[in-house]
Parts: structure tokens; sequence; C-alpha cells
């Protein structure tokens, strides 16, 4: 995200960043060099390690993140529901959810945790 596209969202109270490209820190970097303001991040399935998910979680909050949206693959359910679980951040699911049927998968996956 360039510092020309940060000024130009000022009037908003809650950025949005798009990630899951492998620039993922720069581009957070990037964003605090302008903004202290909260940001909610969109990986659009974008990772595909939890555990570096996991990590990438506990950083992203450092940094002032306040969620993180989609952050597998539609198809990871048990890799979504254990971030999910152990992420100091909400996860928030976008693609993944489609159907009701969808809700039922996530569902059971995360009842498999408990």
């Amino acid at each position: 995200m360039s510092e020309t596209k940060v000024r130009e969202a000022s009037p908003y109270r809650i950025l949005k960043v798009k990630l899951g490209q492998g620039n993922d820190k720069e581009m957070i970097e990037a964003v605090r060099s302008e903004t202290d303001k909260p940001i909610c991040v969109d990986i659009n399935q974008g990772w595909t390690d939890r555990v570096l998910a996991l990590e990438m979680a506990h950083w992203l909050k450092d940094k002032g993140v306040v969620f993180i949206e989609q952050p597998m693959s539609k198809t990871s359910t048990d890799d979504t529901a254990w971030l999910t679980q152990n992420s100091p951040l909400p996860i928030i699911a976008d693609e993944a959810f489609q159907t009701i049927r969808d809700l039922r998968r996530f569902r059971e996956s995360i009842a498999e945790l408990m």
C-alpha cells in the first residue's frame, strides 16, 4: 500500500489492507509508517501453513490489526478452525461460507478441537 493510498484513506477510522501476496510484513510496515489507525486485513486465502499463520496473527496484533479475514484456503477447514481456536485475533470467514453446509462443516471442525 503506497503512502498516497494511506493518505487518501485518511477520512476512514479503520483501514482494510489486502495481504497474502508474500509481502505482508512490508505492507503493514508501510501503512504503519503513515498512520496508527486500526487495521483489518484480508488475506484472500493466501496463507498455507497454519503455524506460520498463527505467528503472523501474533505479529499483526502487535501492529494494531483488529481482525484477519479469510487467511487460509476455503477448503482448509481444519487448519482454519485450528487457527481460529489459537489466534489472538478474530478470524473472519468470507469465501469459506457460501452455503449452510459450509457453516456446519466449520462448526464440526471447531467442535473436534474442543
